[in-house]
């Protein structure tokens, strides 16, 4: 359960831009590098897909299925 002061700050750091979601900071942090490395691992469809999917998180859209 949060308390009030752990809510309280959320609120003040969303009015701020602070991102919260440490899924998208985690994205924001990679690097060119990161993205090779991970398209050889996972190929170039997820690494695609995973993007798509994290710049619509960070652009508010709420869900990004991609299913047909």
């Amino acid at each position: 359960m949060e308390s009030p002061f752990e809510r309280a700050m959320k609120n003040t750091l969303e009015r701020v831009g602070v991102e919260q979601d440490q899924e998208l900071i985690a994205y924001s942090k990679l690097k060119d590098t990161h993205f090779r490395a991970i398209t050889r691992r996972f190929g170039f469809d997820n690494v695609q897909r995973y993007i798509r999917v994290m710049e619509a998180k960070k652009a508010g859209i709420p869900r990004l299925l991609g299913r047909k």
